[in-house]
């Protein structure tokens, strides 16, 4: 397997245009941060912890990340940081910062003055102001501070000095074990995916106990190099035998809740246990959550109460003093304090309330940040477990619940034997040792042989133990435990195999053999040079000196790695020396095998595969935010500029030169992949079938995702039927053959799609949301992004079995329906993403649209394609209803709808297959395609045929019926305002869409336009007399109508009640409606779409 390298982006100070992107070895990372370097200012050579596209610096430019890094500015104590460090496990280079030790802060006037006069404090500033000003900005962590009487000027304006506590400042690098690729784990808009890894690295702070400064969330963030002042304390430490750190092994926690960590419990001072955290608050099994809130009974001036009587610590009081301010409450020492940084101040305080008011919730809160998020009951938990007073002291004690206290183990530190110990072994009191060869000396001899001509393995977990060990007496440790466990039987033959599989070097050995000859049973001599022959079995001494001369070591590392390697074969270190200067001088072999360990670490993941027309590049390794096998594919062009100035440099007699490595790896490639196609087909069988085609890359995998489950299905079907069809079961009977058809057939796709529109809050999209995304997982997607499926980019579909575009299509767009249309009927489609070459594939996804709207799909007159479904008001907004069914479809649901689906048979329901060719054509559908004439010849239709327009909700919008055999006036004033409602109760507010109307209805009353229609006077609705238009009765509006093609005959005839007949119609009129007709059919889209 390659070795792992991580990718960072370094720049020559903070200020670069250039972030030159290196790929490191574990050893090169080591490397580049081991060297504390002193120099006279603070800017330097800089690193950000991952991969930035381009040369700017920015959040949204990070592609990868190979690193956390903490930085710890002064909230917690060096000792503690390096403790946490040690604790966490991880491999980790710790080192302080420039600004280590720091004892002087300075406050800028103009942020105090505007800090002041938000926070009423005085105007010029005081000891105490300023010591208020520095907690409300995060820095209350300091101690024994001095605040200057006057500003003073410097290089950033007038400022406060204030000098402190020395402050430690430390910086933690966490290599991962693997990069955190933003969009793989977390989001699908550049906002998510930051977002997640916020969420990602706090989770890993709070986890580790880290105060971190949070300015480090971003992914951007600079970080210096070590560096540190001239003569000034500096410290770098490293943690180097232990695995790398695996981000997904902490839990995600939301930005707001960063500290405290996880539930804590622990044992009082007097044996009784509590906890707090985010598990709650409890006492003795008590819990406190509910109890600390108990109103009307003064139950925070209690807890003040008992707080003053029990303080008896004058030199370090409990309470520290007044609120002040007019504030209610006192200042107090935080319960938590021995986990601050610092000690003492008054960032903590507790309010029982105004001393008059006993309904108010006692508060506790302390401004460090460390005690972020933690709640009044966490407090309290800890003042009770620390015995700050007695439980049955406070109102409304409960019984005690006695809780046996667990037994309480500590850890021993292992002893560290000196090196120099080693060294003063001479060889010449060793051979004196089990000279004679006795019977028992010769059966140990051929047991070791054996094994290691074997090659015997032990248990990996043994392995992995005695792999960390350093020194005897933790080897001693180790071998022990394992023999307790049974890993291994005790002898003297697996004791030596043992010691030559650790990493102890042969002088340390020497020393062990003159302890434990005894023991060994075996000579010197066939001690060393059995061990020695065991190393050069597993390790070749070559071998170890070429991965030595790869790492270009120079000074006093490649000493060290000489004796290192000396040490651990047993050999002289000058014998080393000349073999590491004969492998030196064979670099260029070298160089070609480090460059392809190198790419194969970088780019080993890709299928790289020919379709015979050019190269193409398959990273199956990925996974969507969602779960789902991401499959990506790029181009040549692509990756080169996602890997562009990545570089391996070397040394070489005319000076370092360097390879772009991406470059290098397209010219050596190897184990190109000559194949038909690379494509998502559920009509073929998935990779591993037995009958897959081996010429095909199916990206299509089947359907895993749940397990299939007998069951009622009921609440599923039950949805469809009452909240979805009104009861009407052949059409939920067609549903659900369109959603089994997904499952049983997903290689043939109908060309049908569903339309759900309805009301907010009447079940539209809990059968997708909560069922089918999870039943048809990873293939199923919602959105409502437009452009996923009328944009150009459309990748999205590539893998996509069951598309639910919600609230993403507007009726009223033409262009829209149409390649909407396109996407319903045919069986390819062309195929585009960002940075990729337009192709075309085969379409397998269905579609299903979700809308509020009340025009939800445009559609001809003939459409087949679109089942509509108008949901029922029954259930709208009924939480209970819609909670019981997501429980069920959470709890077992979605294994039955699985089992449901899979095993539905059509024909039992008077249907086929190819039923899903043709959609049911009832009354939701007739509605749709009436509304995609336009809403202005709906309106039309409408009034001729009732005399009124009844909307959405069921409210009559136009003013008084219109009568059949009668003149109708309506006030100017109020017609056109009845012609805006009717307008808008189609969805539009287009000003011409109201006149159009306007000037239709004209048409229909005989007046080729609303000005020349006769006028008269009418009594208001406040009474006055106003102008007012005169129509013709209705029947002869509606024959009219018919003439001028506005209503059907059979509208026409079934309105008035009579047979069909001749008006006449001038060429006028004529000529003005189809004027009309070319403005209306000009203005339709632009109608809906301002609606929408």
């Amino acid at each position: 397997m390659s070795e792992r390298l991580f990718i960072l982006s370094k720049g020559k100070h903070q200020r670069a245009n250039v972030w030159e992107k290196k790929a490191l070895t574990l050893t090169e990372v080591y490397q580049l941060f081991e060297i504390h370097v002193a120099r006279s200012e603070k800017d330097g050579p800089a690193f950000v912890a991952g991969a930035i596209m381009g040369a700017e610096r920015k959040a949204v430019a990070v592609e990868r990340l190979s690193f956390v890094v903490f930085d710890i500015d002064g909230t917690q104590k060096l000792d503690d940081i390096l403790k946490l460090v040690e604790d966490s496990g991880k491999y980790a280079l710790v080192y302080t910062t420039y600004s280590h030790m720091k004892t002087t802060e300075f406050v800028k006037t103009d942020s105090y003055s505007k800090w002041a006069g938000r926070k009423k404090q005085p105007p010029k500033h005081t000891t105490e102001s300023v010591l208020a000003y520095l907690r409300d900005n995060d820095k209350g962590y300091l101690t024994n501070v001095v605040v200057s009487d006057k500003p003073e000027h410097t290089n950033e304006g007038v400022a406060i000095r204030v000098t402190h506590d020395p402050v430690d400042k430390v910086r933690i690098v966490f290599p991962l074990a693997r990069d955190f690729v933003m969009g793989e784990s977390g989001g699908y808009t550049t906002a998510e995916q930051i977002h997640a890894w916020k969420q990602t690295y706090a989770g890993i702070g709070q986890a580790l106990g880290f105060d971190f400064d949070k300015a480090c969330l971003d992914p951007s963030r600079l970080h210096f190099l070590p560096a540190h002042k001239e003569g000034a304390p500096h410290l770098f430490k490293a943690y180097t035998d232990r695995p790398l750190m695996e981000y997904s092994d902490y839990q995600k926690v939301a930005l707001e809740k960063i500290a405290p960590a996880a539930s804590v419990q622990t044992v009082g001072v007097d044996g009784s246990i509590g906890s707090y955290g985010e598990g709650g608050a409890s006492f003795n099994g008590v819990p406190l959550d509910d109890w600390v809130r108990l109103h009307s009974h003064g139950t925070g001036h209690r807890i003040l109460e008992v707080l003053s009587q029990t303080d008896s610590n004058p030199a370090d009081p409990r309470i520290r003093g007044e609120r002040g301010s007019g504030k209610d409450g006192v200042h107090i020492q935080c319960p938590f304090e021995d986990e601050h940084s610092t000690t003492g101040g008054l960032g903590t305080f507790f309010d029982p309330g105004p001393p008059n008011n006993f309904e108010r919730v006692p508060t506790i809160r302390c401004m460090h940040s460390h005690c972020q998020g933690r709640r009044t009951e966490d407090f309290l938990a800890k003042m009770l477990i620390d015995g700050w007073f007695p439980y049955a002291t406070l109102p409304h004690a409960r019984e005690i619940v006695g809780l046996e206290r667990d037994e309480m183990t500590t850890s021993v530190a292992m002893k560290v034997r000196e090196f120099e110990a080693a060294l003063q072994v001479k060889n010449e009191e060793l051979l004196d040792l089990n000279k004679d060869q006795t019977p028992e000396q010769r059966l140990v001899v051929e047991a070791l042989s054996e094994l290691i001509e074997k090659g015997t393995q032990f248990l990996q977990e043994f392995l992995k133990e005695l792999d960390t060990v350093q020194y005897l007496d933790s080897f001693d440790r180790v071998y022990g435990a394992a023999v307790l466990q049974n890993w291994i039987i005790d002898e003297p033959a697996t004791k030596i195999y043992a010691l030559g599989l650790s990493p102890i070097g042969i002088p340390s050995l020497r020393l062990y053999y003159r302890h434990n000859a005894a023991k060994l049973l075996i000579s010197y001599h066939d001690y060393t040079e059995l061990i020695r022959k065991m190393r050069e079995k597993l390790r070749p001494l070559p071998a170890a000196i070429d991965a030595m001369v790869l790492k270009r070591l120079v000074n006093t590392e490649r000493r060290q790695a000489i004796t290192d390697i000396a040490n651990y074969y047993g050999l002289a270190p000058r014998e080393i020396t000349l073999r590491v200067k004969d492998a030196e001088e064979h670099t260029g072999s070298i160089t070609q095998q480090e460059l392809q360990r190198r790419t194969d670490a970088l780019f080993g993941h890709y299928v790289v595969y020919s379709d015979k027309t050019q190269l193409w590049f398959l990273d199956p390794s990925t996974n969507d935010a969602d779960g789902r096998r991401a499959h990506r594919i790029f181009t040549k062009g692509v990756l080169a500029q996602r890997y562009s100035n990545l570089y391996y440099e070397y040394n070489t007699d005319n000076g370092r030169k360097r390879i772009e490595l991406f470059e290098w790896w397209i010219k050596n490639r190897r184990d190109v992949k000559y194949l038909d196609e690379v494509a998502f087909r559920p009509d073929k069988p998935p990779n591993d079938a037995p009958d897959a085609n081996p010429m095909l890359y199916n990206l299509y995998e089947g359907m895993h995702s749940v397990k299939a489950v007998p069951g009622d299905a009921s609440p599923f079907y039950n949805h469809i039927l009452k909240a979805w069809c009104g009861e009407d079961t052949v059409k939920a009977d067609w549903i659900v053959t369109w959603f089994a058809d997904i499952v049983q057939n997903p290689g043939n796709r109908p060309a049908s799609a569903l339309v759900v529109h309805g009301g907010q809050g009447t079940g539209k999209s809990i059968i997708f949301d909560h069922c089918l995304s999870h039943v048809l997982a990873p293939y199923a997607v919602t959105s409502n992004r437009r452009d996923d499926i009328t944009g150009r980019f459309n990748t999205i579909l590539k893998t996509t079995l069951l598309f639910v575009a919600e609230e993403a299509v507007f009726a009223g767009d033409p262009q829209a329906a149409a390649k909407i249309k396109s996407y319903v009927s045919s069986d390819t489609f062309t195929l585009e993403g960002k940075g990729q070459d337009v192709s075309k594939a085969k379409l397998f996804s269905r579609f299903a649209f979700l809308t509020n709207d009340f025009h939800a799909m445009r559609m001809d007159g003939d459409d087949r394609r679109y089942c509509v479904i108008e949901t029922s008001n029954e259930y709208k907004q009924k939480t209970d209803y819609f909670q019981k069914l997501r429980e069920w479809f959470e709890n077992g649901g979605n294994e039955i709808v699985f089992h449901f689906l899979k095993t539905w048979k059509p024909e039992e329901h008077n249907l086929t297959w190819a039923s899903l060719y043709t959609a049911p054509n009832d009354a939701d559908k007739a509605r749709q395609k009436r509304l995609s004439v336009g809403p202005v010849a709906v309106i039309v239709t409408d009034l001729m045929n009732t005399g009124n327009v009844i909307n959405r909700t069921g409210t009559t919008v136009f003013a008084d019926n219109w009568e059949l055999d009668d003149e109708f006036k309506i006030s100017i004033n109020q017609f056109r305002q009845a012609c805006v409602n009717l307008v808008e109760s189609m969805g539009s507010r287009l000003f011409q869409a109201r006149v159009e109307l306007e000037e239709r209805l004209a048409l229909c009353a005989g007046y080729a336009s609303i000005s020349q229609m006769p006028r008269s006077s009418v009594k208001g609705q406040n009474g006055k007399v106003e102008a007012c238009y005169v129509f013709p009765p209705r029947k002869v509006c509606v024959q009219r109508a018919y003439q001028l093609g506005m209503v059907t005959a059979e509208e026409c005839t079934t309105t008035t009640g009579e047979a069909l007949s001749e008006l006449d119609l001038t060429s006028h009129l004529r000529g003005a409606l189809a004027k009309h007709i070319a403005r209306t059919e000009q203005i339709e889209g632009v109608v809906d779409e301002s609606a929408a």
